[in-house]
């Protein structure tokens, strides 16, 4: 680990450099999955997605339609 808390086998990577393959799961029902998570202190996510920080990307309407999902806009 380094003083970003990032381990360094990590740090430079990109979607290209993975690969995830379907697999049987241990879980018995997809209902049973979350993927809340917590942006910051004080603001949870119900899905770890945030919106560019542009006007022409998150407008007042996208933003509005994103908190509304417990997205971050």
């Amino acid at each position: 680990m380094n003083k970003t808390g990032l381990d360094p086998q990590w740090i430079g990577k990109t979607f290209d450099d993975f690969l995830f393959r379907p697999c049987k799961g241990q879980i018995s029902s997809r209902s049973l999955i979350s993927l809340q998570t917590q942006l910051t202190r004080n603001i949870p996510l119900e899905l770890p997605i945030v919106s560019a920080n542009m006007d022409s990307v998150t407008g007042r309407d996208m933003a509005e339609a994103m908190a509304l999902e417990g997205v971050g806009g």
